[in-house]
Order: structure tokens, then C-alpha cells, then sequence
């Protein structure tokens, strides 16, 4: 073998060596670096009009902080002791910040009368490995017939 391809072959020896070493140190840093996504200021929203019929709008609000442009999955779930669940949805209405946002959301014409608050799921992939998923919730309304 001549000296030009035993030198060819040992850079790319040590190339690959580095290349390794960087992607270990990249999945790594993914799987353990802690993210948080969104923040809420409170446990649970404010709900503007505690008392909804069905088939009509629940308001609430969220305060909340983002500091990334990442646009969350979020399922949605009524629960009263029974849970009714909704399909997930993506929600690019959080922006980057902090901000208070008025929250419309439709109350199903066959949910039953009752006591319920929401709960959210609010699903992020922060990277190609890891998904972090946060659960919020309402303050507690009440669903009348219409």
C-alpha cells in the first residue's frame, strides 16, 4: 500500500472516530436535556361563562409562555367522572412569548348535561427522539340542554 492511501485511509479513520463521537454526544444531549415547551401562570384556565348549553361555545382563557416556534398537537377531553375525548388537533395559535389568549371551544349538541371541566393535552416534538406532552386543565363549568 502506498503512502498516500495509508494516509487517505487513516483521515478518514479519524474522521469517522469524530463523526461517532458527535452524534453520541448529539442523541445524548436530545434524550436528557430538559425541555419545557409552553409554561401556564395558573393550574388551571379561567372559564368566562360557567354555565354553556350544548351545542354552543365555552370561553376560556390561558396566560401563558412560549419561548420556541414548536406548534403542539393538542388533545382535547371532557370529563365529568366519564371522559369524552375529542381528535387532535394542531394548535399554531401559541406564539412565541408571553401573552394572554381568549380561547373559544364547541360543546358538543350530544354531550349530556352536567358538571365537566377540560383537559388538555398538549402534545410537543421537541426533536427527532423526544416528544413531551403537558396536561392542563379548566376551571370546573356546567354543560345545560339547550
Amino acid at each position: 500500500m502506498n503512502d498516500r492511501l495509508r494516509q487517505f485511509l487513516q483521515a478518514m479513520s479519524y474522521f469517522t472516530l469524530v463523526l461517532v463521537i458527535a452524534t453520541i454526544i448529539t442523541l445524548f444531549n436530545w434524550a436528557v436535556k430538559k425541555y419545557e415547551p409552553i409554561t401556564f401562570k395558573r393550574d388551571e384556565f379561567q372559564v368566562l361563562n360557567p354555565v354553556v348549553s350544548q351545542g354552543e361555545y365555552l370561553s376560556f382563557v390561558i396566560d401563558y409562555c412560549k419561548d420556541n416556534d414548536l406548534t403542539p398537537t393538542v388533545n382535547t377531553s371532557y370529563v365529568d367522572g366519564i371522559i369524552y375525548q375529542t381528535p387532535d388537533t394542531p394548535q399554531p395559535v401559541f406564539e412565541e412569548g408571553c401573552g394572554v389568549k381568549n380561547f373559544l371551544i364547541y360543546i358538543p349538541k350530544a354531550l349530556p348535561a352536567g358538571k365537566y371541566y377540560i383537559q388538555h393535552n398538549f402534545h410537543f416534538q421537541v426533536n427527532p427522539i423526544r416528544n413531551i406532552d403537558i396536561q392542563a386543565r379548566t376551571k370546573m363549568f356546567e354543560v345545560i340542554e339547550r
